[in-house]
């Protein structure tokens, strides 16, 4: 099959060109964490890229780009026809779709997301290596006044980072190094499973 690439000096759109076989690396280090969809379209994360696949022409077009160039997307999500992607430490999670996306900076680690998942109604995230938050109201959380700390928003100790956040039979599970934690809706604390 036939795949084309566009790319520019910022790294969104522009003229492309068409390649029998491709291996696309953003850096060395940088991987895919997922593809979803969101308003009809597909979109997926690698390093400090997000693209968005275009049905017309058959190829992944890159819509937006971390203002860190160090940036390392860690999630992807999509969450009430908008897309989030986590960054972890290396930078503020992004959410949007289409041509219109924020870059989140609030102060300190309000604006970081390691991991996100979508239970129910609800949108989660891994605000550190130990913490997990969810959006306030069923709402597209847009500022960090749009999460709840949780009575237990820790979930496990310095030195034992989390690894991944996921839905599962209406509850969440966060896995960590050495652990793994669940928290069903009716509960307030996570256990350690």
């Amino acid at each position: 099959s036939l795949i084309a690439v566009l790319t520019t000096a910022n790294g969104c759109g522009g003229p492309g060109v068409y390649l029998d076989d491709l291996v696309f690396w953003v850096s060395a280090n940088d991987t895919n964490v997922g593809i979803v969809e969101a308003a009809g379209k597909l979109y997926t994360a690698v390093g400090p890229l997000i693209f968005r696949w275009d049905e017309t022409n058959d190829f992944w077009e890159a819509v937006q780009s971390h203002t860190t160039v160090a940036a390392k997307a860690t999630s992807i999500v999509s969450y009430k026809d908008r897309v989030y992607v986590g960054y972890g430490a290396t930078g503020g999670y992004i959410h949007g779709t289409d041509t219109t996306w924020t870059i989140e900076s609030d102060a300190g680690t309000l604006d970081q997301a390691y991991f996100f998942c979508v239970q129910g109604d609800e949108l989660w995230k891994s605000e550190t290596t130990t913490t997990v938050k969810k959006s306030l109201d069923n709402k597209n959380p847009v500022t960090d006044q749009d999460w709840e700390v949780l009575p237990q928003s820790t979930v496990t100790e310095v030195g034992n980072p989390l690894t991944g956040l996921y839905a599962l039979n209406g509850g969440i599970v966060a896995t960590a190094e050495r652990g793994i934690y669940v928290k069903y809706s009716n509960e307030l604390l996570f256990q350690n499973a």
